[in-house]
C-alpha cells in the first residue's frame, strides 16, 4: 500500500468525486478525514465503506467557506491523527445561472466555498505541514470551467479560474518546505449530483458526449487516480501542473 499510514483530508468527501477519491486513497494504505457540511449519512456510509475494507476513516464536519470552522477541522484532524501529509481540496458548488441574473449573495457564495474556501484549507493544512517539517501535499479539485468560459456559469468558472491560479501561486509559496501543490482539471463526471439535471436535460448530456473525443462522461474513479498520482512519491518532483481529465474535451 503505496500510501501507509498517511493522514488525508478530503474535502467535499462525502458524495461524488470526494467520495471517489476518499475511497481510492484509503485504498492505498491512507487514514482518511471525510469533510462534509450537511450530509452526515453520506459520511458515514463513505465511513463505513473504508472500514468494511479494513481501512481507518474519521468524519467531521466543517462549511470550508467559515474560517473558524476550518481551524477546527485541521486541528480536530491532528487532535485525531497526529498530523496531516495530504490535503484534497474537492468540496465545491457547481450552480447554473444566466450571468444577468447572478445575484451579490450566488456570487460570493460559489467564490467563498470555491476560492476562499480551498484557500482557508491549503493554508490551514500547510501551516501544520510547516510545523510537522516532512513536507505535504495540497491537490486541488478544480475544473476544465477555469480555462473556459460558460454562460450559465460565470461565477463557477470564475471561482475555478482563480483556484487555477491559486494552485501555482502555492506551489511557488510552499516549495521551500517540501509541500507540494497540483491541481486536476476535470471535465464532465457523471455524479449524483449532476445526474438528475442531465437526466432532465438530455440534449446537453447528448452535447457534451458529442464534444468529447472519447465519447462518454468521465466517473469519479477516473479523478481519484489523477489525485493519487500527486500524492503519491512518483510526484515528487511536480507542483504547479494543472493536470486536465476530461477525455479529451479541451484538446
Amino acid at each position: 500500500m503505496r500510501l501507509k499510514d498517511k493522514v488525508v483530508i478530503v474535502t467535499g468527501g462525502s458524495r461524488g468525486i470526494g467520495r471517489g477519491i476518499a475511497v481510492r486513497l484509503a485504498e492505498e494504505g491512507a487514514r482518511v478525514v471525510i469533510n462534509y457540511t450537511k450530509n452526515k449519512k453520506a459520511a458515514q456510509e463513505v465511513k463505513s465503506e473504508i472500514e468494511d475494507a479494513g481501512g481507518k476513516a474519521l468524519i467531521l464536519k466543517a462549511n470550508v467557506s467559515k474560517k473558524e470552522e476550518v481551524d477546527s477541522l485541521i486541528q480536530e484532524t491532528v487532535d485525531n491523527f497526529k498530523e496531516i501529509n495530504i490535503l484534497v481540496n474537492n468540496a465545491g458548488i457547481c450552480p447554473f445561472s444566466n450571468f444577468l441574473d447572478i445575484s451579490e449573495d450566488q456570487w460570493r457564495k460559489v467564490i467563498d466555498v470555491n476560492l476562499t474556501g480551498a484557500f482557508f484549507c491549503a493554508q490551514g493544512a500547510a501551516r501544520e505541514m510547516v510545523r510537522q517539517k516532512k513536507g505535504g501535499r495540497i491537490i486541488n479539485v478544480t475544473s476544465v470551467s477555469g480555462l473556459k468560459g460558460s454562460p450559465e456559469q460565470v461565477h463557477y468558472c470564475s471561482s475555478k479560474g482563480g483556484e487555477n491560479t491559486l494552485t501555482k501561486a502555492m506551489a511557488h509559496a510552499l516549495a521551500p518546505y517540501n509541500i507540494t501543490v497540483n491541481a486536476v482539471l476535470p471535465g464532465t463526471i457523471e455524479t449524483d449530483i449532476n445526474r438528475s439535471y442531465m437526466a432532465e436535460n438530455p440534449e446537453v448530456r447528448k452535447e457534451v458526449i458529442k464534444k468529447t473525443p472519447l465519447r462518454k462522461l468521465g466517473q469519479p474513479k477516473d479523478i481519484a487516480e489523477a489525485v493519487l498520482y500527486f500524492a503519491l512519491d512518483q510526484s515528487d518532483w511536480v507542483t504547479g501542473s494543472l493536470l486536465v481529465v476530461d477525455g479529451g474535451f479541451m484538446a
